[in-house]
């Protein structure tokens, strides 16, 4: 005889408690929001106090740093993708923040991963401009997983989740993730590469070809 429906999920919640009550290191995954706050644009010290800072004094050892933000942006600021894909400087006080947060989080005892979002679809329900700004995207809509005819509350239809990510079958559009990881190796001393999909499974517009 197995085990009864209760005392299985009776010992599933003790583990999970005890879990929590292990301290071990933890890992953060940065958004990357912070860059567009007052302490980014005062400069480099006062941005990482307000970012790294709290997170040492927890007990946080590892860093995934979003190398190419879906939702983050700053009121007349270039989106983080752009200082890379366009070299347009972040604001007047850091140019970059990778180097930045690479140079901070080693300082603060941390690791640090440049974390490429391989299909984030933040855009697919209006975030943040509420349209399409990606080059890709914009320049070659057929090379998106669907369209704009797809729009609708995400929580009750898979594709308003979903539309706005590239069709990885395209080789144009692996070529552009290919470059991302390039670009991330070669200018950054970072400690290795994230490449997290948990933000669309789908990948290929007609999962049967």
């Amino acid at each position: 005889m197995g085990s009864s429906p209760s005392r299985i999920n009776t010992a599933r919640v003790d583990a999970r408690i005890n879990a929590a009550r292990t301290r071990g290191a933890l890992i953060v995954d940065d958004d990357g929001d912070l860059v567009f706050s007052e302490a980014a644009i005062e400069g480099a010290e006062p941005f990482l106090e307000q970012r790294l800072t709290p997170l040492a004094k927890v007990g946080v050892r590892s860093v995934a740093w979003c190398m190419m933000w879906g939702i983050a942006v700053g009121k007349g600021q270039p989106q983080y993708w752009e200082t890379q894909r366009l070299g347009k400087p972040l604001n007047a006080a850091i140019s970059d923040p990778t180097p930045v947060m690479a140079s901070g989080a080693r300082q603060a005892g941390m690791e640090i991963f440049g974390s490429i979002r391989m299909n984030d679809t933040h855009d697919a329900f209006g975030k943040p401009h509420g349209r399409l700004t990606y080059s890709l995207k914009i320049a070659h809509p057929e090379w998106l997983l669907g369209d704009e005819r797809q729009k609708g509350d995400f929580r009750s239809t898979p594709e308003a989740l979903t539309w706005s990510g590239l069709d990885f079958e395209v080789q144009q559009v692996r070529e552009d993730r290919l470059w991302w990881v390039r670009n991330t190796a070669e200018h950054y001393d970072l400690d290795g590469i994230d490449s997290p999909n948990e933000f669309v499974e789908l990948f290929i517009a007609d999962p049967h070809t």
